[in-house]
């Protein structure tokens, strides 16, 4: 329940992430593994940025604190300091169309590693929105939209991909932004407390249906060739 650690938990996913690419070395795997550190670096630059102008504000790091405190975080340097959080979880979820880097990284990745990717790491920085998501109240139908826009330009392109890990980069894209959409017309209806049923039942869903895909694929191979 500390902003500073959570800054820490999303730089050990991210870095554990960057070994797991890097067990691919074909010049298209590091070059999308380049694309996700440098994405990644600028997203934690944000949220390092937005935790030291917050504690400037307000003098705690607690997250119930800030919750429990959010009139308090006003003027330029309140507004900035959430919108550099917001700006580094939303990177890091992979929206369109800013979303390139990390659909190349499932599509070049060894494929159990992809749909690990798919079910544990974008899962962790969505857990990491839904902690911080009731200091954006004022930016919930903003989020509502981007995820309805990454949900539907997700599935729409997806119909287009002959590759089965790209698919899979477009789906899983399309399911955290659906999530998304979900827990922030909840909070925004006042119905919190139906959160861990419906995001519960869509991630369970999406968990079982990536990370329970056969993991025999060649990377990048397109459906019906031999891996």
């Amino acid at each position: 329940r500390d902003l500073f650690n959570l800054f820490v938990f999303l730089e050990i996913v991210s870095i554990a992430t960057y070994g797991l690419l890097g067990l691919r070395d074909t010049p298209d795997a590091l070059s999308a593994t380049f694309k996700f550190l440098m994405a990644t670096v600028l997203a934690s630059t944000f949220f390092l940025i937005g935790t030291v102008l917050l504690y400037a504000v307000t003098g705690v790091l607690n997250i119930d604190e800030l919750i429990a405190n959010r009139d308090a975080i006003t003027g330029p340097i309140g507004f900035a300091a959430l919108m550099f959080l917001l700006a580094c979880l939303l990177l890091e979820l992979k929206p369109f169309p800013a979303n390139g880097w990390g659909l190349d990284v499932y599509e070049t990745a060894r494929s159990d590693i992809a749909a690990l990717i798919s079910g544990g790491v974008s899962a962790g920085v969505f857990y990491a929105l839904l902690k911080l998501l009731p200091l954006f109240d004022d930016q919930l139908e903003v989020i509502a939209v981007l995820g309805a826009v990454t949900f539907v330009m997700s599935n729409l392109i997806g119909l287009r991909q002959t590759k089965a890990q790209r698919l899979l980069g477009y789906s899983s894209v399309g399911q955290i932004a659906l999530l998304t959409i979900a827990v922030s017309l909840l909070y925004e209806r006042g119905a919190e407390d139906a959160v861990p049923v419906v995001a519960g039942g869509l991630f369970v869903n999406h968990l079982f249906a990536k990370v329970g895909l056969p993991h025999d694929w060649g990377g990048g191979v397109p459906f019906g060739k031999p891996g």
